[in-house]
């Protein structure tokens, strides 16, 4: 369900002028840092993209037609997927054991229940992982994500589905219970 036309045209013209639209960037900008972070998994790429990001969303700003935080975020999952392409063949990833992915300013058991859970949320296909990220790290609406990643709602809400399927019956798996149900 959209948002009426009158919001529409006066959050694009909230985001023309630099003021609004630093105002904007900083709105949007630590989401945009722990999206891309989830979906990096190193803080200097992921800087990187959210700064694209948002140089390409003042170059175009103009074009916006929708919701700004919707479409920033679309740039933002058009950028990462460009960086990805380019890094795929140096790639470096985090070790899934590093007690530094999370931080270390909590417990032990914190640190460790982490690692676990980056554990079963890396036996997800990475587009599974960026899907969760969105929908639950960020609290994107299905269609929010659909309008991002230029996927069908279906396909965003049966994908979202399998991998919380997958992780419970991870989660079971662990507790020996039987089938996850």
């Amino acid at each position: 369900m959209g948002r009426p036309v009158n919001e529409d045209a006066s959050s694009h013209a909230s985001i023309v002028d630099p003021c609004s639209f630093t105002r904007f960037a900083e709105q949007v900008g630590p989401s945009a840092l722990r999206v891309a972070y989830r979906w990096t998994r190193d803080r200097q790429q992921a800087e990187d993209v959210v700064q694209e990001a948002l140089f390409r969303t003042w170059r175009s700003r103009e074009r916006i037609v929708e919701n700004p935080r919707a479409w920033f975020f679309k740039i933002l999952w058009r950028v990462f997927l460009h960086h990805q392409k380019q890094r795929s063949s140096r790639r470096e990833t985090l070790s899934e054991h590093d007690p530094f992915v999370g931080g270390t300013d909590g417990p032990y058991d914190q640190v460790e229940a982490r690692l676990d859970v980056e554990g079963w949320l890396a036996t997800l296909p990475e587009l599974d992982r960026h899907l969760l990220a969105m929908r639950y790290g960020e609290d994107f609406t299905i269609q929010e994500i659909a309008d991002i990643t230029g996927m069908r709602v279906g396909t965003v809400k049966s994908r979202i589905h399998r991998a919380l399927k997958q992780l419970q019956r991870s989660l079971s798996a662990r507790d020996g219970t039987a089938d996850g149900s």
